[in-house]
């Protein structure tokens, strides 16, 4: 019983996450070709793609903290471990992030092309080149992995309050970023090589993971 839950629970996931990236990325290119056909815009802009990379972001941190405490909840009164439970949640969590990616994906290099298509005489602005980098086929659901499950863990430790929590550590990255750009480590960061950037986003990764599980080791469910 508990096999079928769960993996009703996960299709039903990825139907949900699917039609709302399609959704969003579709808003997206109609408000481009709004802003087309109202401005003298010289080049376009895949933005369907952008807004869809926006959900993603929305969906891999903040959906997924009602969704963890929710099934939480449901597997340990139904005699689930704490650990068993961490594991297979992270591991469809992290599946469930990399067909996201995937979908994306595939809508931004045909909405490249659609553009290509469309407007032959001026140039796209094709910042999915960078983002699409193979390497962030891993980075990318790793790193949404780890913010995600450790906000779900911070919302089954201290409940509605933990909104406190995702502010604060908002504010704080927003005051540190606008810090870094003042001075030479901005400069410094971005010439870093590319394993580099993988090491370190690697290594921030664990450690959220780490913190997520810490916090529920021990939490009681709330029925």
């Amino acid at each position: 019983m508990k096999k079928i839950l769960w993996y009703s629970l996960e299709w039903k996931n990825i139907v949900m996450n699917a039609a709302i990236l399609i959704g969003v990325h579709l808003m997206g290119v109609i408000l481009h070709e709004i802003i087309m056909a109202t401005s003298g815009a010289d080049t376009t802009f895949p933005m369907g793609t952008f807004m869809s990379f926006m959900a993603i972001a929305f969906l891999g941190l903040f959906a997924n903290w009602s969704d963890e405490v929710l099934r939480f909840n449901l597997a340990i009164s139904m005699g689930e471990t704490r650990r068993r439970f961490f594991l297979s949640f992270m591991i469809q969590y992290f599946v469930l992030l990399l067909f996201d990616w995937a979908l994306m994906y595939a809508m931004a290099r045909i909405e490249i092309l659609r553009l290509e298509h469309m407007y032959p005489n001026l140039p796209v602005e094709d910042f999915a080149v960078g983002a699409f980098h193979p390497i962030s086929f891993l980075l990318v659901p790793l790193g949404l992995l780890g913010l995600g499950m450790l906000i779900g863990g911070l919302g089954l430790k201290f409940g509605s309050n933990s909104k406190w929590f995702i502010v604060g550590g908002w504010v704080l990255i927003c005051i540190g970023m606008s810090r870094i750009e003042e001075g030479r480590l901005l400069v410094k960061f971005l010439n870093l090589p590319a394993y580099a950037y993988a090491i370190i986003a690697v290594a921030i990764s664990i450690a959220m993971i780490i913190a997520a599980a810490l916090m529920i080791r021990r939490q009681r469910v709330d029925i």
